[in-house]
């Protein structure tokens, strides 16, 4: 355990962490593994600077994200500032003593002692260091950390500052008249409760930011669904109600184009299938589409137009073949009458006859 401790132990004459030293520190806190060597030189001079002891944890150094870059601070506890602050105060031959804290309501009114349910607005503590007056002051506003509760959807104070709000915001006030006291044993260092606010704020942006890159994610998939969706409606099998509408709708198309009636249109569907319009099946409708195209049906209108052409010569024709029928008619009315009259003699009585034609006379 001695020899461990010793392996440990910064001695005076070192000008940084030992191979040992960095391994150990990379256990305790993992985040060191991706520090630089020239960071981690940084955090063994405050080390030296404060005498305190990173691996007691009285020192640490944090790694933040601040406007996309990240950050290296070196903190403390409010502990590790006192102890701090008393040894350069004592090398310095000087005393360090402190006044009262004070806390104030959002009204300005100061108070000795904080009651209240609420937090309060601000607090000062004064540190003398010697014949010197260095006061520190706090604002609820700047230092509290909050986090955004998604369960809740609301943000939500920390809970260490929601149950000891006075005792927080005091700390804060006394490491800012300390480093005011001390600024050549303190600067660049900070307490862990002036550093929340920061945290959270980072936190929030990097949740923000995951939650920006979820949104545009779903917002492409929701752009591409359309796509599927219809690669996968070519897919699946032809709806027919779908075909015979569709149908139906090329046929009024190429009429109305063509100038063809919806009741001409009737009028051909029947005449070639037997069925009305409503009742053709998708071929019916099809080949109907096709005589449309190619000019077989025609309008009412043009049938008209065409007619007068078409009858005349019938008509001319017809009167020869009446006037032919009426001759054949008398001439067959004639040989009637003469027939009538080659039969109008009648044979004599047979008595005469055969007296007449009797060879024994």
């Amino acid at each position: 355990m001695t020899e461990a401790a010793s392996e440990l132990a910064i001695g005076e004459d070192q000008t940084g962490f030992t191979d040992e030293q960095v391994r150990v520190l990379q256990i305790m806190y993992p985040h060191l593994q991706t520090v630089t060597s020239a960071q981690m030189k940084v955090f063994f001079h405050q080390c030296q600077l404060t005498q305190l002891d990173p691996f007691a944890q009285q020192i640490y150094m944090i790694r933040r994200r601040e406007k996309g870059e990240t950050r290296w601070t070196v903190q403390t506890g409010i502990a590790g500032y006192r102890l701090t602050a008393r040894r350069a105060v004592t090398r310095a031959g000087e005393d360090l003593t402190y006044e009262d804290p004070v806390w104030y309501d959002v009204d300005g009114r100061e108070h000795a002692v904080w009651l209240k349910e609420e937090p309060p607005a601000a607090c000062r503590v004064v540190v003398w260091r010697g014949a010197s007056r260095y006061p520190g002051v706090a604002h609820w506003r700047e230092y509290a950390p909050f986090v955004y509760s998604y369960e809740l959807d609301r943000l939500e104070l920390d809970p260490m500052w929601a149950r000891m709000p006075a005792n927080q915001i005091r700390k804060v006030a006394e490491a800012a008249a300390l480093r005011m006291a001390c600024p050549a044993d303190l600067s660049g260092i900070r307490i862990a409760e002036e550093m929340q606010s920061q945290d959270r704020r980072e936190e929030r942006e990097r949740v923000d930011e995951a939650a920006g890159a979820l949104r545009r994610e779903q917002e492409s998939h929701s752009a591409e669904q359309p796509t599927e969706a219809s690669a996968t409606q070519g897919d699946a099998p032809p709806d027919p109600a779908a075909e015979l509408d569709e149908a139906r709708r090329r046929v009024r198309a190429l009429a109305e184009q063509k100038g063809v009636s919806f009741a001409d249109v009737t009028d051909a569907c029947v005449k070639r299938f037997n069925v009305a319009f409503q009742d053709a099946d998708v071929p019916q409708l099809v080949c109907l589409e096709e005589d449309l195209t190619s000019g077989s049906t025609v309008s009412a209108e043009e049938a008209r137009e065409a007619a007068p052409e078409s009858t005349a010569p019938s008509r001319k024709q017809a009167a020869p073949r009446t006037a032919a029928r009426g001759g054949r008619t008398a001439a067959k009315s004639g040989t009637r009458k003469r027939t009538a009259a080659k039969r109008t003699p009648r044979k004599p009585p047979a008595t005469q006859a055969d007296s007449s034609s009797d060879p024994r006379e």
